[in-house]
């Protein structure tokens, strides 16, 4: 039978042991403003929508949708974006 340890289990996750699985690691997307790094969603959430409708889809990169809007904001609101 079995020795005094009991046998290990052959189950590591945390489903297979009753447990709410656990949570997938979610990368931060970071933008540089200003010469500063910031979560892209954060400063997504500071941005105006029709500027960002205007410029989704013709940029490639995140940064490159962050320069873009830094640009269009300063024409279209005649001051610089700014992120508090």
């Amino acid at each position: 039978m079995f020795t005094s340890n009991p046998p290990k289990s052959i189950y590591t996750s945390n489903q297979a042991r009753g447990l709410a699985p656990s949570k997938p690691e979610t990368k931060m997307i970071t933008i540089s403003y200003n010469g500063t790094e910031y979560d892209m969603d954060a400063a997504r959430n500071l941005m105006d929508d029709e500027i960002c409708d205007q410029i989704h889809g013709y940029v490639d990169t995140d940064q490159e949708f962050v320069d873009t809007y830094v640009a269009a904001h300063l024409e279209n609101f005649r001051e610089a974006w700014v992120i508090n």
